[in-house]
């Protein structure tokens, strides 16, 4: 029986990433939905996720693995900010196809 989320069905690319990053990168509806991303250098990093319409059903689940001090992750739709990610925090994101919302965040 599939799980709805916002009318759809749930969708999740298998895998977990735990990377070191740093300026900008772009998430696709590829990626690894489970993101351990630390962030090197003093700027925040932005995550940019995927476009919403063929996204539609998609979840990523990100978390700021830098030590305390970390700067932030900036999560963007490509034009406006979706949410912040702080040092050890994380955020769960999902897409009904229109827009990307914050499903949980602690």
């Amino acid at each position: 029986m599939p799980t709805h989320l916002f009318g759809g069905v749930l969708r999740a690319p298998v895998g977990v990433v735990c990377a070191s990053v740093s300026g900008k990168i772009s998430l696709h509806v590829s990626s690894s939905t489970f993101q351990g991303l630390g962030v090197t250098g003093g700027e925040p990093v932005s995550v940019e996720l995927p476009q919403v319409g063929p996204s539609d059903g998609f979840y990523f689940v990100i978390t700021n693995i830098g030590p305390p001090e970390s700067p932030d992750l900036v999560l963007t739709d490509g034009t406006s900010t979706v949410t912040t990610v702080g040092a050890g925090r994380g955020t769960v994101v999902a897409c009904d196809g229109a827009c990307w919302y914050v499903a949980l965040q602690g």
